[in-house]
């Protein structure tokens, strides 16, 4: 990515592009503020849509909804997992994961009934996590579909087997 060929392909002069960005990496982080922004959108529309549904459907409706963002800007996806780092946007993804975290405890607040966890808040941090581990790793596997029916069932068995799994009595913490 340069800003020459960036302002090309959005039709104006380099000068005008830098008065709104000062750098390639001020560019950058825009840009993964404004796709992470719009994964979040996506996420808590679906789950907005499904909030009367079972816990199955609204999980299934989420990482549906993920999975199809990703999947719609796959080439970015690519390009923002490298840029993230370099244009410390770390704040941006940490910030949109905390609005996944919450949504994912409302699942889990809503189904207590069906649920067996015993941390609500660890379960909705590792749920949140592991989504995002599969999600990212399909995203840069050439040979891996983020529209393929089978990797949402697979995530989203994935996180109902954790949620619906007998809850572990809980440890003693080491010293």
């Amino acid at each position: 990515m340069t800003t020459t060929r960036v302002a090309a392909v959005a039709g104006v002069s380099v000068g005008s592009l830098y008065q709104y960005f000062p750098s390639k990496q001020a560019l950058a982080r825009a840009v993964v503020e404004r796709t992470s922004h719009e994964l979040a959108d996506a996420m808590r529309a679906a789950a907005a849509a499904a909030v009367a549904a079972p816990l199955e459907q609204k999980v299934s409706a989420v990482v549906g909804a993920l999975l199809a963002a990703k999947h719609q800007k796959r080439s970015l996806v690519r390009v923002l997992d490298t840029e993230i780092p370099r244009t410390h946007g770390f704040d941006i993804v940490e910030a949109v994961a905390r609005q996944a975290r919450a949504l994912v405890r409302a699942m889990i607040d809503a189904h207590r009934r069906e649920v067996r966890i015993a941390d609500p808040e660890l379960a909705a941090y590792v749920v949140v996590a592991s989504v995002e581990g599969v999600v990212r790793t399909a995203a840069l596997d050439p040979s891996r579909r983020l529209d393929d029916p089978d990797l949402e069932r697979a995530i989203v068995r994935l996180v109902l087997a954790y949620l619906r799994a007998p809850a572990e009595a809980p440890r003693r913490r080491r010293r």
